[in-house]
């Protein structure tokens, strides 16, 4: 964003800046970025959007979501088979025991079931501290982690019954939207963000609460998502997406060439 202010100052191309980051760390990063004052804010909730007016109120800010390629994350394919115990519960976050992903929340809540398996997509520093606790808690049968390329994960999500994410905040993961698209229901972090990502896709709840979250896992699994999944998910599909950035692009374009 700097090089960005940088090359406006010299030749005054204009600046359109997606914040990524979201809210986390009580928004510190946006309240950076809008130090560069961009021409053109885009943001993905009334929340940032809200949070952006309070910070500089002449700021222009469009609010789009993240997109997921809806042609890709389709519940119709080829799936995996780990060999876990069904139905299988998929969980995509990194592995450290620090950060805000909060995986053994949901590899403890899944314990607390007495069927079920958790598989945990994803890499990091504490992979062997979460590979002992799930094996421990839950037996080498209904507990893996894995990683995937890619290319690969329309397959792995296939593979799932549900999906989970107890992540303390999230900017706009696309795990969600990937998940929604190839059918999953979604149990999550109940916060404003993902009730707003989630829509009726899925189940908001307190994960923090090992016998609350077990229970909205077990209430989810008992439903089939498949249809409410995928609607919601077009919400997001890329199709709508870039359809929103390309009229705003072109709204920029015939701006500057009005300035």
């Amino acid at each position: 964003l700097a090089m960005a202010a940088f090359v406006r100052a010299l030749i005054g191309t204009p600046i359109l800046f997606k914040a990524h980051t979201g809210l986390t760390g009580g928004g510190q990063s946006l309240a950076r970025s809008l130090r560069f004052c961009p021409n053109h804010l885009v943001v993905f909730s009334e929340t940032m959007a809200d949070f952006v007016d309070k910070q500089r109120p002449n700021q222009p800010v469009t609010i789009i979501p993240n997109g997921v390629d809806m042609d890709r994350f389709k519940p119709e394919g080829n799936q995996i088979d780990l060999g876990l115990n069904k139905p299988i519960v998929l969980c995509v976050a990194s592995l450290n025991h620090n950060d805000h992903k909060r995986v053994e929340l949901t590899i403890r809540a899944i314990a607390k079931l007495p069927y079920g398996s958790l598989l945990i997509c994803g890499d990091g520093p504490d992979r062997e501290y979460f590979q002992a606790l799930g094996e421990e808690l839950l037996g080498a049968n209904r507990f893996a982690i894995q990683t995937f390329p890619f290319n690969q994960m329309p397959e792995v999500y296939r593979y799932g019954n549900l999906f989970t994410l107890p992540s303390i905040d999230e900017p706009f993961a696309n795990a969600y939207l990937q998940a929604m698209s190839s059918g999953l229901g979604v149990v999550t972090t109940d916060d404003e963000i993902r009730r707003y990502m989630i829509g009726d896709a899925g189940i908001v709840c307190d994960v923090t609460n090992p016998d609350v979250y077990a229970g909205a896992i077990a209430q989810a699994l008992s439903k089939d998502w498949k249809t409410k999944a995928r609607k919601n998910g077009m919400r997001f599909s890329w199709d709508m997406v870039a359809l929103r950035y390309r009229d705003l692009i072109m709204q920029m374009i015939s701006q500057s060439s009005l300035d």
